[in-house]
C-alpha cells in the first residue's frame, strides 16, 4: 500500500497504464457504509471485537494490535493476499485470493507479514468458500471465506471486525485501508503492515473511469495521487471506525488502475454479501 504524504492533491481522472497478474492488483479495462446498531456493540465487544486505532491521515506503519483483525495469507499456489477476521473460525478475503489454491496459511496477531512477535498465531486451512455469484469478468461475487479447523482465541492483538447488516453507503465519509502490499509499483512487499486514511465515494463517481465494469456489489475510495492500494494488497480491508468503539468492515481490496492511483481504488462491498456470510457463520 502506498503511503506517501503529499501536500498538494491533484485527482486525475485519466486512463492509467494498466497492469495485471495473479499477485498484482486486479485491473479492469476501461470501456459506500453500513451503520452499526448501538444495541449490538456491547455484545460484539464481549465476543472479542476490538476497534482499530489508525492515527495518521497520510499513511503509516501499524503498531502491534492496532488493526487486530488484519491477517496475512499465504497460499500453496505461491501467491500472497490479505484478509480480515470476522469470526473465531472465519477469515474473509477476495475470491481472487483463494482461486487455484488448496491450502492456506494465515498469520494473525502480527504487523510483520510472517511475524516474529510473541503474539503471533499461525493457522492452516484447506476449506474455502467462494461466492456462487463469482464472475471472473468483473468484480461481482469476488469474495471468499476461509474456514479454520482451529479457531482464534481473541485477545489484545487478535480480534474480529464487525460486519454490516444494512445498506448505508457512507459516501463522503472517512475510512481506512490496510495491507502488506508494495509501496510502489513493482516493489517488494511492505516489511510492516501499512494503513492510510481514505474517503468513500459513490459508485456513480467510481464508474466514470471503469464504465460498465462497475457493479452494485462494488465500493470505491477517492483517487489520491501517492496514496492507496498497490500490488499484493488484494483482500485487504476497507473499514470504518464506529464512535462507540468498534471497526466496521465495509470492503475488501479488489481492483484499481495500478499503483499510480489516478483512478479510484475498488473493493468488494461486504454488505452485498451479508446474507451469504451469515449463512456460513450460523452453520458453525
Amino acid at each position: 500500500m502506498k503511503t506517501c504524504v503529499i501536500l498538494l492533491v491533484l485527482v486525475v481522472w485519466a486512463n492509467a497504464k494498466a497492469f495485471d497478474g495473479r499477485r498484482q492488483k486486479v485491473v479492469f479495462p476501461s470501456r459506500a457504509f453500513p451503520a452499526v446498531k448501538k444495541a449490538s456493540l456491547p455484545r460484539a465487544l464481549e465476543n472479542g471485537f476490538k476497534p482499530a486505532k489508525p492515527k495518521l491521515t497520510g499513511g503509516s506503519s501499524a503498531a502491534l494490535g492496532q488493526i487486530p483483525f488484519h491477517v496475512s495469507i499465504d497460499s500453496d499456489d505461491s501467491y500472497f493476499c490479505n484478509g480480515a477476521i470476522i469470526h473465531p473460525y472465519y477469515v474473509v478475503t477476495t475470491a481472487y485470493c483463494v482461486e487455484g489454491g488448496s491450502e492456506f496459511t494465515i498469520y494473525a496477531g502480527v504487523v510483520k507479514r510472517h511475524g516474529d512477535e510473541s503474539s503471533r498465531v499461525i493457522v492452516k486451512s484447506n476449506e474455502t468458500y467462494i461466492h456462487v455469484g463469482r464472475n471472473p469478468h468483473n468484480n461481482d461475487g469476488n469474495i471468499a471465506l476461509i474456514k479454520l479447523a482451529e479457531g482464534f482465541r481473541f485477545n489484545e492483538y487478535i480480534s474480529a471486525a464487525l460486519l454490516p447488516w444494512n445498506d448505508d453507503q457512507f459516501v463522503g465519509d472517512a475510512a481506512w485501508i490496510s495491507g502488506f502490499g508494495s509501496q510502489y509499483q513493482g516493489g517488494p512487499l511492505a516489511p510492516v503492515l501499512q494503513y492510510a486514511a481514505v474517503t468513500v465515494i459513490s459508485n456513480e463517481d467510481c464508474g466514470k473511469p471503469y464504465g460498465s465494469d462497475m457493479q452494485p456489489s462494488d465500493i470505491c475510495t477517492l483517487a489520491v495521487k501517492g496514496l492507496g492500494d498497490c500490488d499484493y494488497d488484494n483482500g485487504g480491508p476497507l473499514f470504518k471506525n464506529i464512535a462507540e468503539g468498534a471497526s466496521l468492515l465495509i470492503g475488501l481490496s479488489a481492483f484499481g488502475a495500478g499503483c499510480l492511483n489516478v483512478a479510484p481504488d475498488g473493493f468488494s462491498r461486504v454488505s452485498a454479501y451479508r446474507d451469504w456470510i451469515a449463512g456460513h457463520l450460523q452453520s458453525t
